[in-house]
Parts: C-alpha cells; sequence; structure tokens
C-alpha cells in the first residue's frame, strides 16, 4: 500500500466519501483524483519514457486496511515492460506460475503447429499442383470449346444434307443416307463425351493429390483451433472473482459463453479491487488514467481520467464491489419530461424542431423519453418513422421530422445522397493546427466499450469532415463543422483524435473531459429541398452557448 508521498505539503486529504463512488463515473473522487496525481509522480520519476512510448491505463484505488491506515494500491492494465507484475502495483488476478505452467509450452506447440502450416502451405510441390490443375482446366476448356465449335458446323452440314436426302424418291437410299447422318451425330455425341471423361480423369488424379495435401492442412488448422481454444479456456480458468463478501465466481461467469473479450479482468480496475478484497481492505475511492501516447484506434490523452469501459469491466464490478457501500451508477443528464418541443418550422409534410440537450432522438433500453416519443403524442396521425436523422443525447440542434412515410423517404434520399447541408458549431479543448481542413477517418464501434467509436481503416465506414476554425481565446476555439457523412460519434471522435483535431469537444464524456454544465455542440444550420415545394430551404439556429 502507498501512502500520499506527493501531496501537497500543509494541504489536507479531502475527505473520503461516505459510500464508494460509482467507477462509471466520468470525474473521479478528489481522494482518488490525489493518489493519481501521487502515482503520476512516481511514474515521471521511476518509470522514464512512459510518457512518450505506448500508453497504458493506470489506476489507483484508496483503501483503509483493518488497523485503520489510509493509503492507496496503485495497479496498471495488462502487462508493463513485457511483465504482469512490477514492484509497487497489485499482481495480476489469476497466478502468473500456474499461467506459465501450461500456457509456455502451450504456445511452444501453436508456434510448431503454425511452422509447419507455413511449411505445408508454401510448399513448392502445393504450388506446382495448383498450378497443373489451372493448365488442365485452361486446356480442358480450350479443347471441349474447339469440340463444341466443329460439332455445330458439322451439326449445320448434315441439317443442310439432311434437306437434300429427304429429297430423294427412293426410299432405301434415303433411309440409308438419313442412318448415316445419324451416325455421324452420334458420333460427335460420343467424341465429345469422351474428350470430357479425358480430361476429367486428369483433374481427378491432380485433385487427388491436392486433396491429400489439404485434407493435412486441415487437420493441423483443427488441431490448432482446439489447442487455441482449450489454451483460452484454461487462461479464464485462471480467472477466479473474488467480492467483500467472500464470494467467488469465475470470469467466463459474467459474459455470454464464448464471449469473454479479449483482457477482461485485466483491467486496473477489476486488479486493483481484487486484490483490495482479498485482503480486507476497505475501497475507499477509485481513479483510472492514461499515460502515453493515444492509441492509433481510439481515443485517449495522456494524464486524463476515463471511467471503467464498459465492455469488460461492467460486467464483473458490480459482483466485485458487493459487500461495498456503492454509489449507484450516474445515468446521463435528462431533460425534464414535461419540457415542451421547440418547433421552429412545420407545414402539412414536415417539421424541423431545435433539440435541447439531454433529451434522446430515439427511446433507450431504460429511457423511454425521447422526441420521438413526444411527436407520437403530438402526431397521432403520421406515418413513417418520424425523424429523419439522429442527434446525440447531449448534441442539441435541429432535427428533421418528416409527417408521412413518402415524404420521409424522399428526405432521406437526400441525405444519403449527400445533398443536405448541415453546419454544426462546437467549441474545442484545444488549438488544432490550421483554420481549416478536412478529417478523413473511418469509424466503427468499440467492441469491448460501447457505445465509444474507434478509427478502423481495415472495418470502419468512411467519415468525412470538413472544418473552420471561428474564432481563438484562452486555449479554446470555436469552430464550425461541416459532415459529409452521418457516422456515429463522428464530429466527436474526428475532433479528439490525434490524427483528426486532436481537441475534444469541450463537456464530452466519452472522448474528452466532463464539464458541470453540458456538451459544446450544436447542429446550428439544416438546409434541404422541400420534397412537396421543391423550394431549398435553410434554416438556422443559434447555439446556445
Amino acid at each position: 500500500m502507498n501512502r500520499f508521498h506527493e501531496f501537497p505539503p500543509g494541504m489536507p486529504l479531502p475527505d473520503a466519501p461516505p459510500v464508494f463512488p460509482s467507477p462509471f463515473a466520468a470525474l473521479p473522487h478528489p481522494l482518488a483524483r490525489c493518489a493519481a496525481l501521487d502515482l503520476q509522480q512516481r511514474l515521471r520519476r521511476d518509470y522514464h519514457g512512459l510518457e512518450t512510448g505506448e500508453g497504458k491505463m493506470f489506476g489507483v484505488l484508496v483503501v483503509v486496511t483493518q488497523r485503520h491506515r489510509i493509503g492507496y494500491l496503485a495497479g496498471f492494465s495488462g502487462m508493463l515492460g513485457g511483465q504482469w507484475a512490477q514492484p509497487g502495483f497489485v499482481p495480476p488476478i489469476f497466478s502468473v506460475t500456474a499461467r506459465s505452467a501450461f500456457l509456455d509450452p502451450g504456445e511452444q506447440a501453436l508456434k510448431t503447429l503454425n511452422r509447419r502450416l507455413r511449411e505445408l502451405r508454401n510448399a513448392p510441390e502445393l504450388g506446382a499442383l495448383m498450378q497443373q490443375r489451372e493448365q488442365i482446366r485452361a486446356t480442358a476448356e480450350a479443347e471441349i470449346a474447339q469440340c463444341r465449335m466443329q460439332h455445330q458446323e458439322r451439326r449445320q452440314r448434315r441439317h443442310r444434307e439432311r434437306k437434300s436426302v429427304v429429297m430423294l424418291e427412293n426410299a432405301a437410299e434415303r433411309e440409308v443416307q438419313l442412318a448415316v447422318l445419324a451416325r455421324q451425330s452420334q458420333q460427335d455425341k460420343q467424341r465429345k463425351k469422351q474428350l470430357k471423361q479425358h480430361w476429367d480423369r486428369q483433374l481427378a488424379d491432380v485433385a487427388a493429390e491436392l486433396d491429400t495435401r489439404q485434407q493435412e492442412i486441415t487437420t493441423l488448422e483443427q488441431a490448432r483451433k482446439a489447442l487455441s481454444n482449450d489454451l483460452q479456456q484454461q487462461v479464464f480458468d485462471g480467472y477466479i472473482l473474488k467480492n467483500a463478501l467472500g464470494e467467488t465466481q469465475p470470469l467466463r461467469m459474467f459474459y455470454p459463453e464464448g464471449s469473454v473479450p479479449g483482457g477482461a479482468g485485466d483491467c486496473a480496475g477489476s486488479k486493483l479491487i481484487h486484490y483490495a478484497v482479498s485482503r480486507e481492505m476497505k475501497p475507499l475511492a477509485m481513479a483510472e488514467f492514461w499515460w502515453g501516447k493515444p492509441p492509433s484506434a481510439g481515443v485517449r490523452h495522456h494524464g486524463q481520467f476515463y471511467p471503467a469501459c464498459r465492455g469488460k469491466c461492467r460486467p464483473i464490478l458490480p459482483f466485485m464491489l458487493r459487500g461495498v457501500d456503492l454509489e449507484p451508477e450516474p445515468k446521463p443528464f435528462l431533460l425534464a419530461p414535461d419540457a415542451a418541443l421547440d418547433v421552429i418550422y412545420q407545414d402539412d409534410d414536415l417539421l424541423l424542431i431545435n433539440k435541447p440537450t439531454g433529451l434522446l432522438s430515439v427511446p433507450g433500453k431504460e429511457v423511454e423519453d425521447a422526441v420521438q416519443t413526444r411527436l407520437r403524442k403530438m402526431f397521432p396521425h403520421a406515418t413513417g418513422p418520424l425523424l429523419v436523422h439522429r442527434l446525440d443525447l447531449a448534441t442539441s440542434g435541429l432535427l428533421l421530422v418528416a409527417l408521412r412515410s413518402e415524404i420521409h423517404k424522399a428526405l432521406q434520399q437526400q441525405f444519403m445522397q449527400r445533398r443536405v447541408e448541415k453546419r454544426y458549431v462546437a467549441i474545442l479543448d484545444g488549438v488544432p493546427q490550421g483554420a481549416e481542413g478536412v478529417i478523413d477517418l473511418p469509424l466503427r464501434v468499440d467492441l469491448g466499450d460501447r457505445p465509444r467509436q474507434v478509427v478502423c481503416r481495415q472495418y470502419g465506414k468512411k467519415a468525412v469532415t470538413r472544418w473552420r476554425v471561428l474564432s481563438r481565446e484562452r486555449g479554446r476555439v470555436r469552430i464550425y463543422f461541416f459532415p459529409e457523412t452521418g457516422r456515429t460519434h463522428q464530429l466527436r471522435v474526428h475532433a479528439a483524435h490525434p490524427e483528426g483535431l486532436n481537441a475534444p469537444i469541450v463537456g464530452d464524456e466519452l472522448y474528452g473531459r466532463a464539464a458541470a454544465t453540458r456538451m459544446m455542440l450544436h447542429a446550428e444550420q439544416l438546409g434541404f429541398m422541400h420534397p412537396v415545394s421543391r423550394e431549398w430551404r435553410m434554416f438556422t439556429v443559434a447555439a446556445p452557448f
């Protein structure tokens, strides 16, 4: 356990919280923040290069021992310096010795299988056989095509001869000639059949040899998959989670069968809590922060605090914190259900509303109140999905609504064809380089931490944003965004990502820092062609910040 060595002299420690703050809160408790700043001083002193090297999530857990001593535990996610354990940090949940006993020989066996598979796949004989098969196929197709052409020519000739033969007066001679022509037709069919059989035999001989070699490859692939699954299962079996009540559960029990995410149980938070409750320490508060370079795909900033991840930690932390007085998980700020929608334009076909921050566009799993829910009550006879597009919960601004299915379809076509003009205004927590530009970073959902999005050039969907700075003041900028695509969290990721503007939107809890008021992003302007009047319409609602 660590003491608060680096806490400013003469300044009292913040009071301990009456209950353990939710690990999913965007901002840490001041006591946990003090511990985190203390750890960061130690990282600068004892781990040179971490700040500029590959980033990692670190965590602190403030605890009280049975002897009523207060201090904090330190932990890191995954490995640090290629090691699972480092002095001054809590160890992993599993036994490193027990894992090495089966994993080291298992990984060696996997390497042997992979080496043998590479040898078989790259064998010159396999390549020669595949080339021979293609040559046989090409030759067979050419000869059969030539045979087919010759038969067609002979068939046409026989057709002409048959017309002459049927005109013969001598019936006997006519029958003989027709029989000759019929025999020629049969002979052509037989030759074609024999030719096909010949090449089929040639292909079958090569295919048999290829099949033998492929079967060996398939058998090794199956053995590799079985060994890999077995090793993975043994790895998961090493994680036995414990809570303050003394209850234990294997890690895999908290995830649907076969879907334990990689790294589950290795996050700093889960390691810290497991260590504390296993030694009968009382957890008081926890904080996790990123240290080092941001990851290439996601958005993490050096020295910034983050809540526990949803994909790996949310299923297990509630169990691990049983027996601890726990603060409820924070809910997002929601607008009062009785607040009226601000309709800025309406006709018989469509309307535009100025969505306030804190109101969902469509109902969520736990929240029914949303723009769509209210619109259904306001327009009970409207048809179709109503909302033509969506805005995030924390984003305010213009939302386009269609009152009939055909109007909805026509407006969505304009969005899909990028004929709608959109302008957002935002305040960024940082000063990007340049005055304007274009960001082109493809996005997909972070499977381990929904609803966060990550940059992914392999599987991500194209996402393009134009931007222009309006003003700069005190380390912040007011900026216009012109999204050319409409991906989930597109503007938020493009603002915060190091390959974007590297300056998150003020108040963005997911990709930046939480704020006491709201996220500073507003859909300010929307232009489109009215589906009925065919007039170009442009609407603007100034940002409330």
